[in-house]
């Protein structure tokens, strides 16, 4: 049994929990990157250029997000039996070409 003092863990909840910490580390990054888009506004070019390859980054992670998820699509509907429709001899071993030596303790 658990000491009274002790929040039990459970295991669904509707909200995740945030900690003061995530919420300041976010707050930092966001002032970060805002600083950085203001000297990028005013001219800049290392800002423009840490701006640019943030900005593919997220682009590219949204767009690999996004075919990923039309590929789940497309597999959604598909079983085993549709999917492997020709029998193959995947889960049996390989014949053996040496045959094993006997072991002798």
């Amino acid at each position: 049994m658990s000491p009274p003092n002790e929040e039990p863990v459970l295991p669904s909840r509707l909200l995740p929990r945030l900690s003061l910490r995530l919420l300041f580390t976010i707050t930092s990054f966001a002032a970060l990157i805002s600083s950085m888009a203001r000297f990028a506004n005013l001219g800049a070019i290392t800002a423009k250029a840490t701006l640019f390859a943030m900005v593919a980054l997220v682009g590219f992670f949204t767009i690999s997000a996004i075919l990923f998820c039309l590929s789940r699509l497309a597999d959604f509907g598909q079983t085993d039996k549709e999917m492997n429709t020709v029998k193959s001899d995947a889960d049996s071993l390989p014949p053996q070409i040496i045959p094993p030596r006997e072991r002798t303790l």
